[in-house]
């Protein structure tokens, strides 16, 4: 009786099909298996923040167990947990845990954290969308403000609507911001490209619109203590939930970055403590608007013109004529600058004056979390 096998090309067609079934499956069950690896590490880290948030709001901040720094952070160094604050933390599998990471009023930044050697996924953690691009700008009966920009780039009075207050509502009328610049570091003296800084669209009494609400820069009549009256007109959490600012301890400097005026030596430590919102600094008035602070050029806001919304510059009938910024005046002790909208430039009063001039929140905001 005869036996019937496989041919040799019989054999040979199977082998192929083996081959590309290899070839297509094999890459999809590593790819699978990296992606659990590396979802197991994300989760991994993102329990190690929930529970550095958790201990650092439950401890005695100003005992020994954590360290805070001189800007008012917590650095968590997992390099070395045989001291400073990684010492007191609880944290199952902390042997895993490399890298370090900086805690500042709820925010976390310069975060190098690795679990097991593997770094969180940053598109993974991009997280909540605060800010997203407008599409309708504000106008008045001869203004347009700000600029409905290009998509993928950041430019001076990009129009966003921020969920400042948590409620997942992207209010084009009440919650609208321009971008400004990134994010000016005081203390180091440099922009930091990974945070934007986007101004409001009205000054604010107490957290709230309002452009009839005046304020004193300083009302002790001395600019070098920085703007201690203007800061109580800003929003706290109270009002917006959903922002903080990176550090709510901050150098305040002059326009020329110096750190004195001819009253005495600016503060280093500035604290805006329980604010969610600061002013707006001259360093990025010129990078947004091309111009120098200080030159008292009439106009030279004219092309920042969303700086000047809901001011004199839309008419008579509105009562401020701007607003202050961080920034006081070198030459002088009591006088500080402003946003200046009859002259449309940055100009300067007397700080215990509340007579024309209010306060305008600035956000600092993480650019992973806007849509642009």
């Amino acid at each position: 009786m005869k036996k019937k096998g496989f041919t040799l090309i019989e054999l040979l067609a199977v082998i192929v099909i083996l081959g590309i079934i290899t070839v297509i499956a094999v890459p999809k069950v590593l790819d699978i298996i990296n992606k659990s690896r590396e979802s197991a590490s994300n989760s991994s880290i993102k329990l190690i923040k929930d529970a550095i948030k958790t201990q650092v709001a439950s401890s005695d901040l100003t005992g020994p167990v954590f360290t805070k720094e001189t800007d008012g952070c917590y650095i968590f160094n997992f390099d070395d947990q045989t001291s400073g604050n990684t010492k007191s933390l609880e944290i199952k599998n902390k042997d895993k845990v490399s890298g370090s990471i900086k805690y500042c009023n709820n925010t976390f930044s310069d975060d190098t954290l690795k679990f097991d050697g593997k770094s969180i996924n940053k598109d993974e953690e991009k997280g909540k969308i605060i800010c997203k691009r407008a599409t309708t700008l504000h106008m008045d009966s001869t203004h347009t403000f700000g600029n409905l920009g290009k998509s993928g780039t950041l430019s001076s009075g990009d129009a966003f609507d921020c969920d400042v207050n948590g409620d997942e509502v992207y209010d084009p009328e009440t919650e609208r911001f321009y971008y400004v610049s990134d994010y000016y570091n005081t203390r180091t003296k440099s922009f930091d490209n990974d945070t934007a800084v986007l101004i409001y669209y009205n000054n604010t009494s107490s957290g709230t619109p309002s452009n009839n609400t005046k304020s004193a820069y300083d009302s002790s009549n001395e600019n070098w203590h920085g703007p201690v009256t203007a800061i109580t007109q800003l929003p706290t959490t109270n009002e917006w939930s959903n922002v903080s600012l990176k550090n709510t301890s901050r150098a305040i400097l002059s326009e020329n970055e110096s750190n004195t005026t001819t009253g005495g030596t600016l503060p280093d430590s500035f604290s805006y403590q329980d604010k969610v919102a600061r002013l707006l600094t001259a360093s990025e008035i010129n990078a947004a608007c091309g111009i120098k602070v200080g030159g008292y050029v009439t106009g030279e806001l004219d092309s920042c013109s969303y700086l000047m919304e809901n001011t004199t510059y839309s008419g008579s009938s509105i009562g401020n004529y701007g607003y202050w910024i961080e920034n006081p005046l070198s030459g002088y002790s009591k006088f500080a600058w402003h946003v200046d909208s009859y002259h449309h430039y940055v100009g300067d009063g007397t700080v215990s004056s509340a007579l024309d001039y209010g306060v305008r929140p600035v956000i600092e905001i993480s650019k992973k979390n806007i849509d642009y």
